[in-house]
């Protein structure tokens, strides 16, 4: 377990991924010198407008930002981490000057103790505030989605990736990862419009479930998080394209529309493929270019002889999942989608278990919020 703070960490890590094309215009325009800056940054007022921030943003950073997110947008840079990315892009054209006329160092370690760093941040995250509202924010709370079965009907279950409790000083919050589901919490709390029940033991049979489902995503995304791509950019595309796929079949199913519970097998197929696949690159250096699930399952059997799918046998066979993103064909039963599901998520899981992975199970980290925002 780890107990350390990691806001100053974590913006490090953020700015050394942030490896973006240089601006198209070589031109540096924003020349604020460092006093400058400090003086502007002292007479700056947040605004509490969920929207953005009452923030005076100088007229050549402006234009600085618009043609950067032009760029930005045009490299698929999503909107939350524009404003990093658009610093970066700020630092590489030498934009920024020192007093004397030369450009700040582009250094990571200087940039975050820099005092114009926190007035810059603010400007930038002022302006893409104000230009996208809400969708320049960060949604650390975004659940993870899943769901099981009630009365032999699908109901979605959103489950909290982490627990954040507020930490003792103003502004800070502990982040609590974990890989399961802890002894108080009830994952029926989590179910989207529970039914009601005075059965108890039928109560605790879909407490079980949800908990089940529950524990099993939160150890999938605690994997992804943990996951070591030791460079190799594929390992943690396929890594980070699993959740989303278990995510996108479970919302299918419970739209209790027959075309998209079809339509939810290749979703499955996918998840699937892309735990066999991820761990067979990172293990052996390379995978089968094929998408049949029980290869792939002997492959990663040959890897670790406790790894076990002896229910992958009644999922479809591949070539009639991919008809089935078609949505074409008689859907299967609730029951039998259920059944499914839960063996791709305990299939998944244990290839999850063999990546090698830092130790995040339990860990805990004391953040603290950006002085710009």
């Amino acid at each position: 377990m780890s107990d350390r703070p990691i806001a100053r960490q974590a913006r490090e890590d953020s700015m050394r991924m942030l490896a973006y094309q240089a601006l198209e215009s070589e031109q540096p325009f924003f020349e604020y010198s460092h006093t400058r800056i400090n003086v502007r940054g002292e007479r700056m007022q947040k605004s509490d407008e969920p929207t953005g921030n009452a923030v005076d943003v100088p007229k050549i950073l402006i234009e600085n930002l618009q043609k950067i997110d032009e760029i930005l947008a045009k490299q698929n840079i999503p909107i939350p981490d524009r404003p990093l990315a658009a610093l970066h892009k700020l630092l590489i054209v030498g934009a920024i000057m020192e007093e004397d006329g030369t450009p700040v160092s582009s250094e990571t370690s200087q940039i975050l103790d820099a005092d114009w760093f926190p007035p810059i941040m603010k400007w930038i995250t002022a302006w893409y505030r104000l230009q996208y509202g809400n969708a320049a924010r960060f949604n650390s709370k975004e659940p993870l989605t899943g769901f099981l079965l009630i009365r032999e009907t699908p109901f979605l279950l959103h489950v909290p990736p982490q627990i954040v409790r507020a930490g003792s000083e103003k502004g800070t919050a502990w982040l609590h990862l974990v890989d399961r589901v802890l002894d108080d919490e009830n994952a029926l709390d989590w179910v989207h419009n529970l039914p009601a029940t005075s059965d108890t033991l039928e109560r605790q049979g879909w407490k079980a479930d949800a908990t089940a489902v529950a524990a099993d995503l939160r150890f999938l995304h605690n994997s992804v998080v943990s996951l070591k791509p030791e460079g190799n950019e594929e390992i943690l595309a396929l890594g980070r394209s699993i959740v989303p796929h278990f995510g996108q079949a479970a919302a299918m199913v419970t739209s209790h529309k027959p075309v998209e519970t079809i339509r939810s097998y290749w979703e499955l197929q996918m998840a699937a493929e892309a735990g066999f696949k991820s761990l067979l690159l990172q293990q052996n250096g390379s995978y089968p270019h094929t998408h049949d699930l029980i290869k792939l399952a002997g492959d990663v059997a040959r890897l670790d002889a406790a790894f076990s799918s002896p229910s992958l046998n009644l999922f479809p066979q591949w070539k009639k999942a991919a008809d089935m993103r078609y949505g074409t064909g008689d859907a299967p039963s609730w029951e039998t989608c259920y059944r499914d599901y839960r063996c791709i998520l305990s299939t998944v899981r244990q290839c999850l278990a063999l990546w090698k992975r830092a130790d995040l199970g339990d860990a805990r980290f004391l953040l603290k919020q950006p002085s710009w925002t």
